[in-house]
C-alpha cells in the first residue's frame, strides 16, 4: 500500500503565508502572492512541480537508477512520422485518482508543459535553476 502525500492542504497553505509575511515584516492581513515573487520562495505546489521536472530531468539525461530505464515513452517511439509533439513524453492512462497522481503519469504532464529551451539544458544544476526562475515567474 502506498503512502498519499497531500502538498497543499489548508492548513500547510495558511502556516506558508503566515510565515512569508512574517518574514517579510508585512501586516498579518496583507496579500502574499507578490511577496512569495519578491523574495523568491516557492510555494508548496511549485515546490512539488520543481521537484517532479527534476526526476524528470534526470530521467531524460539518464542519471537515475537503471530500475527506472523504460519508465515513459516518447511520442517518436509511438509514431513513425513527424507530429508536434515528436519529443514529447507520453502520459499514461490512469482509472483511479492514486495512479493519476503517481510520478508516472504526472511527470509526463509537467515535463511536457516547460519550455523546450529549459528541457534542453543538459546541466541539473543550471536546469534547477533556470527551472526556479521560471516557476516564480510563471504566473506573474
Amino acid at each position: 500500500m502506498g503512502i498519499k502525500l497531500q502538498f497543499s492542504t489548508p492548513q500547510n497553505k495558511c502556516v506558508a503565508k503566515k510565515v512569508i509575511r512574517l518574514i517579510a515584516g508585512s501586516p498579518y492581513n496583507s496579500h502574499t502572492k507578490q511577496l512569495f515573487i519578491q523574495l523568491e520562495i516557492l510555494k508548496i505546489a511549485q515546490i512539488k512541480q520543481l521537484q517532479i521536472n527534476e526526476f524528470m530531468h534526470r530521467y531524460t539525461y539518464n542519471t537515475l537508477p537503471s530500475s527506472h530505464a523504460n519508465f515513459y515513452s516518447l511520442a517518436s517511439d509511438i509514431h513513425s512520422h513527424n507530429t508536434r509533439i515528436l519529443s514529447s513524453y507520453r502520459s499514461e492512462f490512469a482509472r483511479t485518482n492514486t495512479r493519476k497522481f503517481s510520478i508516472r503519469c504526472v511527470g509526463p504532464e509537467e515535463w511536457n508543459r516547460i519550455p523546450q529551451d529549459l528541457r534542453s539544458i543538459s546541466n541539473l544544476k543550471l536546469f534547477k535553476h533556470q527551472l526556479r526562475i521560471w516557476i516564480i515567474h510563471q504566473n506573474d
